[in-house]
């Protein structure tokens, strides 16, 4: 029995997104270990396998009828985007690790703060991406994401303020293919009691 068209597309789909990020971590692992042995290089295929096999469920928030909410534009996932987001992603990361040097360096420019807003992408992957690289940049980390509101912690207004300029949103959307928007619903706050995530 023939498969439907949107089937088909959903599991192509899921297929790409699935090669895109064994590419990915597999070439992270080559760059951070240096390791060339050939035992070494199976094992570290076999560890990005059993990575990709235990996050493959991601995957499925693809499902054109599943990944956006009513009346949204369905987000589709691009894997050329992908690759041009995470060299942007290290030189953020790379700009962050300066600053927070210099905060170490001087302690009395801290002054961290609750961030809360909402985003506008839908699908868990996209979501999930957006949270991590929030976290992997230093200066801020994901706190807690409950339908589409995320709650971050800064260590400085002037971090949570590039957070509302949402570059690194607008950035995830136009990997899953939709049009780049600045975060909604943003509060900053110092007092736990205030946030509503």
């Amino acid at each position: 029995m023939a498969q439907a068209p949107d089937v088909k597309r959903s599991r192509r789909r899921r297929i790409i997104f699935i090669a895109a990020q064994a590419i990915f971590l597999y070439a992270f692992w080559l760059g951070l270990s240096g390791r060339t042995r050939p035992l070494e290089l199976v094992m570290g295929l076999f560890a990005v396998a059993l990575v990709v096999t235990m996050t493959s469920h991601v995957a499925e928030s693809h499902h054109p009828e599943g990944s956006a909410l009513p009346g949204t534009h369905p987000e589709q996932f691009r894997p050329f985007r992908l690759l041009m987001y995470f060299p942007w992603l290290l030189l953020q990361i790379v700009k962050a690790n300066l600053e927070v040097a210099y905060l170490v360096l001087h302690p009395g420019h801290l002054n961290p703060v609750l961030v809360e807003f909402r985003t506008t992408l839908h699908s868990e992957a996209s979501q999930v991406l957006l949270a991590h690289s929030i976290t992997l940049t230093p200066g801020t980390i994901t706190i807690d994401v409950h339908d589409g509101r995320y709650l971050v912690h800064a260590i400085t207004p002037e971090s949570a303020e590039s957070l509302f300029q949402g570059h690194m949103q607008q950035r995830v959307q136009q990997i899953f293919g939709l049009d780049p928007e600045p975060p909604t619903e943003f509060t900053i706050t110092r007092d736990p009691h205030e946030v509503h995530v």
